[in-house]
C-alpha cells in the first residue's frame, strides 16, 4: 500500500514539474544591449539611465514578462496587475546580495 501510494505521490510531482517548467516564447524578445559610449554622437538626455543592478533582465510585452532568451516569466497577477500596455525592458531585481 504505501510503495504504490509512494509511486503515485512521484508521477504527480513529476507531472507537476513538468507542467510547471520554463514556457518558450514564440520569438526572442528585441532587447537592447551596452554598446560603447560615443559622446559626440549621443544625446544622453534622451535616454533614461539608472545603475547596474544584478538581476534577471526581462522584457514586457504588455501581456507578459519574457526573458532576455526567450522563457515566459510567469509573474504573480499582483505583480503586473499595474503595469502598461506598451513595451518595458529592464531589469528583475529584489535587492542587494539577494540573488
Amino acid at each position: 500500500m504505501m510503495a504504490s501510494f509512494g509511486k503515485a505521490l512521484s508521477l504527480v510531482l513529476l507531472l507537476v514539474a513538468v507542467l510547471a517548467g520554463p514556457v518558450p516564447a514564440t520569438e526572442r524578445p528585441d532587447v537592447m544591449l551596452a554598446e560603447v559610449y560615443r559622446a559626440a554622437a549621443d544625446d544622453v538626455t534622451q535616454y533614461w539611465v539608472s545603475e547596474k543592478l544584478d538581476g534577471v533582465r526581462a522584457r514586457w510585452d504588455g501581456r507578459r514578462l519574457i526573458s532576455r532568451g526567450g522563457t515566459v516569466l510567469r509573474a504573480p497577477a499582483w505583480f503586473v496587475k499595474n503595469f502598461p500596455d506598451r513595451p518595458l525592458d529592464g531589469e528583475l531585481w529584489i535587492g542587494r546580495g539577494q540573488y
